[in-house]
C-alpha cells in the first residue's frame, strides 16, 4: 500500500513535478497527508491525529467518498472535492471528536457530510450540493459551521436530529428542493428536531422549493424548528423566495415550529354555566360569558380570566354585568386591538341594560368599564363577531325590535366616542344562531334556524354604501345552523349545527367559497349530533368543535379535526368529554390551549369552564431579528413569513412582508406573514412597534403616515408598491 506521505518525499528528493497515480485507500498512521491526483474509490481515516490535504483533487466513485472510523479525533480533511458516490460524501463515525473540514466541496451524494455523534467540529467554508442532504449531524455536540453553503439539495441543506450547541453562522441554503420530483415530500432550508441549544446565526435560506409536491401534508420551509427542539436561536437570518407548486395545497414557510397534535388533557376548568367564551388577542386572558354566578370567581355574568401557561390555572381577574335578573350572555367577542369586549344575550327586567353592550378592557388596570349599548332588553340576541377591521359589529337573534329590526345587524363602534350606531340589517322572522366576518371584512356568514331562504347565506357588505347584498346561501328547510367560521385565509367556510339539509347532510361541514363564482361549494363532511360551536386553528389545518350528542369521530362532545384541503377530507384526531352538553369553543391565537363552556361538562375536571391543551410545539426558543419575505405557493395563495406560538417561544424583533406575493391574477384574500405570533405591529396602526414587537408590512395596502414608523420600514413599502 502507498502511503502520500510517501509520495510527497520522493517528489522534493527528485525536484521534479510528475503526476504519479497510486491506489490510495487508507490513512493509517497520523501526520500531514496530501493528495496530488483523483481518486475513484473511498477513502477511510484509521487514525487520530490526521491532516488530509487533497489538494484540489477530487475523490469519486466509492460507496463513500471520505470516512473517519469512530473514536477518532483531531482529523481534518481540507482543500478538494468528492463528487458521485453511492452514499455519503464525508461520513465520520460515532464517539469522534475534534473533527474539521475546511474548503471543502461535496455533490451528488445521499448526504454531502454525515456526523454521528460527533463532539466539537469546524466546517468552514464548505460547499454541499447536489444531494439528498447537504449536512446530516445526528446526536452531535459543539460543531460550529462557518460560512458553509448547501446548494440544490432535494430535501435538506443543513438537518440537525438530536444534536446540542451547534452553531451555524453566516451559512445558506440555497435552491433546497431543486429536482425534487415527488409529490408528498419535506423540504427545509435549515431543519432541528428534538434537539437543545442551537444557533442559526445570520443564515440565509433562498428559493426553497418543491415544484412537484401538491399534498397539503408536505412541508417546505426555510428554517423549521421540529418535534422537542428547545431552546435553539434562529437570529438575524433570511428567508425568501419559498415556493411551491402553484396547482397544489402545500404552504411554503419563511421560519416554521412544527404543530404536533396526538391528544388533548384538560389542563384547568371552573363550576357554572357557560354560553360565551373566546380568548384576547394576546392569548394571555380569556373572556367567558353565562348567566349569574357563572363560572365562580367573581360570580358575574362576565368574567375576565387570567390563564397560567406555566402553571396552568386560571384566575378570575375582572367581572362585570353583575344582575340580569335571570337572564344570561349568549355569546361575546374581543375587539382585534383586544381593548374592548361585546356581549350579546337575553337580558329581561335589567333597566338601562341592553342586549348588546361593548365594554372596554383596561389591560393595565385589569378593569372593564360599560361603554354604550343597543337594541331592547327583550330581544333575544344569541351571536356577536367583531370585525377585523374593529370598526363594526355583527349580530344575530330573533324578535329585534332595536336597530333596523332585522335577524342580523350590523354596528358601527366608534373608539374616539365608545358609542355605537346601527347602519344595516337582513332578514326577519326567523332565528339567527351565529354571525362571521370573513377574514377582510368583506363578506359576512349568517347562519340559524327559519331564516327566509336557506338557514346559512353569505352576504357581500359595502362599506362605503353601508349595505349587505346577498351572495349565496345553502342548507334548507328544517336545517338548524349553530355555528359558522371563515378559515383564516378566508378560502373556506366551517359550519355546525343540527340536522343539516344539504352539503354531505353531516353536522359538521367545510365549504370552499368562490369569491368570482359566488358560490358555496361541498368539500367535506363529518359527525352527526348537535354541533354548538367550531373554531379553526390560526394554520386553517384544524377545527375544533363543541356539541353534544355527537356520534362520529372520536365520538366525544369535543373533537379536534384534521382537515385535509388536497383530499377533501375531515378526520377526528382527538377529543373528550363524552357525555358532555359542550356549547362554545375558542382556540387560542397561539394555539397552545382550546377554552371550552357548557351545562355541563363532564369527563376531565368535572366543571364547565375547561381549558385543554392544544397543539404542541417546539418550545423556549429564540425567533429575533430575522426577515422574512416573498414565500408564496398553493393552490389558493398561500405562505407564511414565520408560524411559531410566541407565548412559549421568544418571537421578537422580526419583519415578514409580502407572504404570500401578491399577483394581479390571483391575490391572497388576506396575508399571512405569521401564524401563532400574538405580538404583531402593523405599521399601519398604533404609534410604533416596542422591542419586543414583530412588524408585518404589505404592498397590498396604503403607505404608513404615523410619524414615528421606522424610515426603514417606510423605504420597504415604497420599494415594495413600484413593484407590483
Amino acid at each position: 500500500m502507498k502511503r502520500i506521505n510517501v509520495l510527497c518525499i520522493l517528489l522534493m528528493i527528485s525536484g521534479t513535478a510528475r503526476a504519479i497515480t497510486y491506489p490510495f485507500t487508507t490513512v493509517d498512521t497520523p501526520g500531514f497527508h496530501i493528495l496530488y491526483t483523483n481518486v475513484s474509490n473511498q477513502i477511510t481515516i484509521s487514525v487520530s491525529d490526521v491532516t488530509l490535504d487533497l489538494n484540489g483533487a477530487t475523490v469519486s466513485g466509492g460507496t463513500n467518498g471520505i470516512v473517519i472510523n469512530s473514536g477518532l479525533n483531531n482529523v481534518t480533511i481540507k482543500n478538494g472535492a468528492i463528487n458521485s458516490v453511492s452514499s455519503n460524501g464525508i461520513q465520520v463515525g460515532a464517539g469522534c471528536s475534534d473533527i474539521t473540514l475546511q474548503d471543502i466541496t461535496v455533490s451528488n451524494a445521499i448526504r454531502g457530510v454525515s456526523f454521528s455523534q460527533v463532539t466539537n467540529g469546524l466546517l468552514r467554508n464548505c460547499d454541499m450540493q447536489q444531494s439528498t442532504t447537504g449536512l446530516m449531524l445526528d446526536a452531535c455536540h459543539n460543531i460550529v459551521l462557518e460560512n458553509c453553503t448547501a446548494r440544490a439539495n432535494t430535501h435538506a441543506g443543513y438537518d440537525l436530529l438530536r444534536s446540542t450547541t451547534c452553531s451555524l453562522l453566516e451559512c445558506s441554503a440555497l435552491s433546497t428542493g431543486n429536482g425534487n420530483s415527488s409529490i408528498s415530500s419535506q423540504v427545509f432550508g435549515f431543519v432541528a428536531k428534538d434537539g437543545n441549544g442551537n444557533i442559526f446565526e445570520r443564515c440565509i435560506a433562498n428559493a426553497t422549493q418543491a415544484l412537484s409536491v401538491t399534498g397539503d401534508n408536505s412541508i417546505v420551509a426555510g428554517f423549521a424548528l421540529r418535534g422537542s427542539e428547545s431552546c435553539t436561536t434562529i437570529i438575524d437570518s433570511e428567508g425568501s423566495n419559498s415556493q411551491t407548486n402553484v396547482n397544489g395545497f402545500t404552504v411554503p414557510y419563511g421560519i416554521l415550529l412544527e404543530t404536533t397534535v396526538d391528544s388533548t388533557q384538560s389542563m384547568t376548568g371552573l363550576a357554572g354555566i357557560i354560553q360565551g367564551i373566546d380568548w384576547s388577542p394576546d392569548g394571555k386572558y380569556i373572556a367567558v360569558g353565562g348567566g349569574d354566578g357563572s363560572s365562580g370567581g367573581s360570580n358575574d355574568p362576565l368574567q375576565i380570566f387570567l390563564f397560567d401557561q406555566i402553571g396552568k390555572t386560571v384566575t378570575s381577574v375582572a367581572g362585570a354585568l353583575p344582575s340580569i335578573g335571570g337572564g344570561s350572555i349568549e355569546s361575546l367577542s374581543w375587539s382585534p386591538d383586544g381593548n374592548y369586549i361585546a356581549v350579546v344575550g337575553f337580558l329581561p327586567d335589567t333597566g338601562a341594560m341592553k342586549a348588546l353592550q361593548v365594554l372596554s378592557f383596561d389591560n393595565s388596570s385589569i378593569t372593564l368599564q360599560v361603554l354604550d349599548g343597543a337594541l331592547d332588553i327583550n330581544d333575544f340576541i344569541s351571536a356577536v363577531d367583531w370585525s377585523s377591521s374593529g370598526d363594526y359589529i355583527a349580530i344575530g337573534g330573533s324578535i329585534i325590535a332595536g336597530g333596523t329590526t332585522n335577524d342580523f345587524q350590523i354596528f358601527q363602534f366608534d373608539r374616539a366616542t365608545g358609542r355605537l350606531s346601527s347602519i344595516t340589517g337582513v332578514l326577519s322572522g326567523g332565528f339567527g344562531r351565529t354571525v362571521a366576518w370573513s377574514p377582510d371584512d368583506a363578506y359576512i356568514a349568517l347562519g340559524g334556524s327559519g331564516l327566509t331562504g336557506d338557514e346559512l347565506q353569505i352576504y357581500r357588505f359595502n362599506k362605503a354604501a353601508r349595505i349587505l347584498t346577498s351572495v349565496t346561501s345553502v342548507f334548507s328547510g328544517s336545517s338548524n345552523v349553530r355555528s359558522v367560521a371563515w378559515s383564516p385565509d378566508g378560502n373556506y367556510l366551517a359550519a355546525g349545527g343540527a340536522t343539516l339539509t344539504g352539503g354531505t347532510n353531516d353536522e359538521l361541514q367545510v365549504f370552499l367559497f368562490d369569491r368570482a363564482g359566488g358560490t358555496l361549494t361541498s368539500i367535506a363532511g363529518i359527525l352527526s349530533g348537535e354541533v354548538y360551536s367550531v373554531s379553526w386553528s390560526a394554520d386553517g389545518k384544524y377545527i375544533a368543535i363543541a356539541g353534544e350528542t355527537i356520534t362520529g369521530g372520536t365520538g366525544d362532545e369535543y373533537q379536534i379535526i384534521k382537515f385535509d384541503r388536497a383530499a377533501g377530507t375531515l378526520t377526528a384526531i382527538t377529543g373528550g368529554l363524552a357525555g358532555s352538553s359542550a356549547r362554545g369553543i375558542a382556540w387560542s391565537r397561539d394555539g397552545s390551549a382550546i377554552a371550552i363552556g357548557g351545562n355541563p361538562l363532564s369527563g376531565g375536571s368535572g366543571l364547565s369552564f375547561q381549558i385543554f391543551s392544544g397543539f404542541g410545539f417546539p418550545q423556549k426558543n429564540v425567533i429575533k431579528g430575522n426577515t422574512m419575505y416573498c414565500n408564496s405557493g398553493a393552490q389558493f395563495p398561500s405562505g407564511v413569513g414565520i408560524s411559531a406560538p410566541s407565548i412559549s417561544n421568544l418571537v421578537i424583533g422580526n419583519t415578514t412582508f409580502n407572504n404570500p406575493i401578491p399577483r394581479a391574477a390571483n391575490k391572497p384574500i388576506i396575508v399571512s406573514n405569521y401564524h401563532f405570533v400574538t405580538n404583531v405591529f402593523n405599521p399601519l396602526f398604533g404609534e410604533g412597534p416596542s422591542s419586543l414587537q414583530n412588524i408585518a408590512t404589505s404592498a397590498l395596502t396604503p403607505l404608513p403616515t404615523v410619524p414615528d414608523v421606522p424610515a426603514k420600514i417606510k423605504r420597504t413599502e415604497l420599494l415594495l408598491e413600484s413593484l407590483i
